[in-house]
């Protein structure tokens, strides 16, 4: 097997979207793809459009100078023992959260690179915030290619290793935080009697348009939350709320325990 220009151990929903978007993108074909997972359900959909199955972890780094690590992180030592032998120069790029580098090169050759990014699930509809670390010793060949792969599937930003998990609460964990919010105004929705198609399309609308908003205007959060508010108005009316039931304190309080969490597991994995 030779001409493949990207590996994948891993076709879980972020491995599989990955694929997908560097293909879509025309960064890679899809015969210069070798892919490996243990579930043959994951692997039908991208076999079907060319990519190379191979059946071991460690076919996939003989046979491809980057390779992407997307397995969950309780399987990483499993994936790290397999592939041991087979990845004399490869680069690896891990979107494990909360797996340091330097753990994972201490597992390999010395001549393996590792590349930590840290994507989040709006990946699949290509509206990713994904954070890239660049270590000192990685070719530019490779940092390039891992630019453009995730690039194309939302905003990148870079940031020394040492802040990655310091992100995780803004980018990689963020989304299920606006879920969250989108859920309890759903269920407000449905005991106003509104039809949940049509809070469903409101709330949507509304956060995408926010969002729009707090990266198009310049202004500030709290600018923003200012042209919503008009004193004693509505918005002033939840606010109040939010602050009587200790709303800021809170989210404040959830950041940091998914940071913390986040250095925990970081230390458990430290050689």
């Amino acid at each position: 097997m030779a001409g493949y220009k990207l590996g994948i151990i891993g076709l879980g929903r972020m491995g599989s979207e990955i694929a997908k978007a560097v293909i879509e993108h025309k960064l890679v074909k899809p015969e210069e793809i070798i892919a490996c997972d243990p579930n043959s359900s994951q692997c039908g959909p991208l076999a079907e459009r060319g990519v190379k199955i191979a059946a071991t972890n460690s076919k996939v780094t003989l046979n491809a100078p980057l390779v992407l690590l997307a397995v969950k992180p309780q399987k990483i030592d499993e994936v790290l023992d397999d592939i041991q032998g087979s990845s004399n120069g490869t680069c690896f790029v891990s979107i494990l959260a909360g797996m340091p580098s330097g753990y994972i090169k201490s597992r390999l050759p010395s001549t393996a690179y590792v590349i930590p990014v840290l994507p989040n699930t709006p990946l699949v509809v290509g509206k990713a915030a994904t954070v890239i670390a660049k270590p000192d010793d990685i070719p530019l060949e490779f940092y390039r290619a891992v630019v453009s792969m995730f690039s194309a599937v939302g905003d990148v930003v870079f940031i020394d290793e040492e802040y990655m998990n310091a992100t995780i609460p803004i980018a990689g964990s963020a989304p299920a935080f606006f879920y969250r919010m989108a859920a309890n105004m759903l269920t407000y929705s449905d005991e106003a009697g509104i039809d949940p198609i049509v809070a469903g399309r409101l709330i949507a609308q509304s956060m995408e348009g926010a969002a729009s908003m707090l990266r198009e205007s310049g202004k500030a959060p709290k600018e923003l939350i200012n042209q919503v508010a008009s004193p004693g108005g509505t918005t002033v009316a939840a606010m109040k709320q939010m602050d009587i039931h200790g709303f800021d304190d809170a989210m404040l309080q959830a950041l940091s325990a998914c940071k913390l969490k986040a250095d925990e597991l970081s230390r458990y994995r430290i050689p």
